[in-house]
This record gives C-alpha cells, structure tokens and sequence, in this order.
C-alpha cells in the first residue's frame, strides 16, 4: 500500500471515530438528561388565574409516586383546608418600571439597592381563605409557636423579599410567618425578584406558582396570569 493510500485511510479512521464518539456522547448526554427530568416528573394539576384551589391536607392526591416509583408526601404546614385564589399578578421588567402600584417601601428599597441589580419584580396578589385548617407544628416562630409561613408561595426561579402581612422588621427571623384562624381570610401581596442579578439573559415574568416548600415536589401549578410592565432598560 502506497504511502498516500496509507495517510487517507488514517484520516478517515480518525475522523470516523470522531464522529462515533460525538454520537455516544449526545446519546449518553441524552439518556442522563431524560432521566434527571423524569426524577421530578410526577403529575400536575393545573389551576387557572382567578380559579380557587382547595388544598386538604387528608386528600389521597397528596401521596404521589413518579415514573421512578419513587414516593412523594405533599404538605404546606397545615392540618385542614385552605383555599387559595391569584387575584392578579404584575410584572416589573426593571426599577423604571415601578408604579404605583408597588408598596412604596419596597418601591424605595429597590431604587436605593444596587444599580448592577438588574432583576425584575413581581407582585402576586393572593386570597387565602382558612376553612378548618391549623398549623400542624412543623414551622415555629422564633418563640416556639405554630405557624404559617409565606415560604409556601413558590414561585420558581424567583426570590421571595416581600409579604404584606408582615408583623416584623423585614430583616428579622419571623418576617415571613403570619397566623390565619379558622374562618378568616387575607387578601395578602407577595414580591419576588426574578430574573438574573446582572441581566445577562432574558428576564422572563414568571408565569406560575408552584405552592410548596423549597426541595418538595409540587403537584399543583396555580397561573398566574402575569401583567408585564416595562420600563426603560
């Protein structure tokens, strides 16, 4: 075999197993993929903006397994039932943006923080109503009292910084607990900054709320029916 012969034939071995090993490696990126989603895949139900969602803490549903067959146990921190229902919810693309319809000390917070924070914000407005329900223990306040606690409102990929029915300083420990007795009903703000800290990539609005603490699989997908307001960039 000539020597030209040789060096093609090599050439195409090499590029041969290139591209064999750019396929193995997207089949393999592929199936890992697939796989982590499916970890958290479990069914979710879908609650329209305006709608009322009706969470019982005895309700079968709360017991679910994913296509893992892993178990999952849903809970908010309440025995009973509450209803929940998003009255509305807006969106700030950035500071220019703000209204008046911003709670003026969340308003001034944000136009005296950072100008590299360029992270939107969103308002959701919420009514909860409490039809028998009780802190069932497992979050106390800072004095060892059953409560509730705004936490449970997820929004994903957005931080909780605001909540309405606050009773404390907003730096301190027991700012996002709040009691609810039976019967009684809020009609409560919450405010999430969303979006990346330095604008490097498109700030979407979220679009929905996830209720449920933070690592726990959320079942139950409550839109929100987001209002965009933009500012100047």
């Amino acid at each position: 075999m000539q020597k030209k012969e040789w060096m093609l034939l090599l050439s195409l071995a090499l590029v041969a197993a290139v591209i064999g090993a750019t396929l193995l490696g997207q089949a393999i990126y592929k199936s890992f993929s697939q796989s982590a989603q499916s970890t958290d895949n479990v069914e979710r139900t879908i609650i329209p903006a305006g709608s009322t969602w009706s969470f019982n803490s005895n309700d079968p549903q709360n017991d679910r397994v994913n296509d893992q067959g892993a178990s999952y146990h849903y809970e908010l921190g309440w025995s009973g039932t509450m209803e929940m229902t998003v009255l509305g919810a807006r969106a700030y693309a950035n500071v220019d943006a703000l209204d008046g319809d911003v709670p003026e000390n969340l308003a001034a917070q944000m136009k005296s923080g950072s100008s590299n924070d360029k992270r939107g914000l969103l308002l959701v407005t919420l009514r909860q109503k409490n039809i028998d329900a009780a802190s069932d223990g497992t979050i106390l306040d800072s004095s060892n009292n059953p409560v509730l606690n705004a936490y449970v409102f997820y929004v994903p990929n957005a931080e909780l910084v605001y909540f309405s029915e606050a009773t404390h300083p907003d730096n301190d420990h027991d700012y996002f607990v709040y009691q609810l007795e039976p019967g009684e009903e809020k009609t409560m703000v919450l405010g999430y900054r969303y979006g990346q800290l330095d604008g490097s990539t498109s700030n979407q609005p979220p679009t929905a709320m996830t209720p449920g603490f933070d690592g726990q699989f959320k079942p139950f997908e409550l839109q929100l029916g987001t209002t965009l307001v933009e500012g100047e960039s």
